[in-house]
């Protein structure tokens, strides 16, 4: 397995994994869209306008000449009020059903975590949704713990 940057000949690849994880995370909360407006939002707004932005990483991890998953995210600036302001904001790893458990979510979290640390980034966020425990026990793999429970309700 190689894992890449994406590059805007890449676009389909990454949307068709954006809108897999969309689908997935709008079966668990009805909040997260999953729509052709979201499509939309991806393509036009993420992939296209950031995808040249030394901000940002978008990776793909290829078997042979198939994608197996991708790894999105970006620098965040959160506020100086933490003792690392900058944060690399991991937005977005899914792997294609057919290649889970052999290690492509971890060789991906592994990736970005080092592109994160070349750009002098010392601090990982991520959001999951609270009943996705698949994601939330990998992540705990890796050493992230809850710092905030974020609420929502609408009026």
């Amino acid at each position: 397995m190689i894992i890449k940057k994406a590059t805007r000949k890449d676009l389909q690849v990454l949307l068709k994994y954006m809108m897999d994880l969309q689908d997935h995370e709008h079966k668990l909360c009805n909040r997260v869209r999953a729509d052709a407006k979201t499509r939309e939002l991806f393509e036009k707004r993420f992939i296209k306008k950031r995808i040249a932005n030394p901000d940002y990483i978008f990776l793909i991890a290829w078997e042979g000449d198939q994608p197996a998953g991708i790894a999105t995210g970006w620098n965040e600036n959160v506020s100086n009020a933490y003792k690392n302001e900058y944060v690399g904001y991991i937005c977005q790893l899914i792997v294609d059903p057919k290649f889970r458990g052999k290690g492509v979510g971890k060789k991906l979290a592994e990736r970005i975590t080092e592109e994160f640390k070349s750009m002098g980034i010392k601090e990982l966020k991520i959001e999951v949704l609270h009943n996705n425990q698949s994601s939330v026990k990998f992540w705990k793999k890796f050493g992230f713990e809850d710092m905030y429970r974020h609420m929502r309700k609408d009026i």
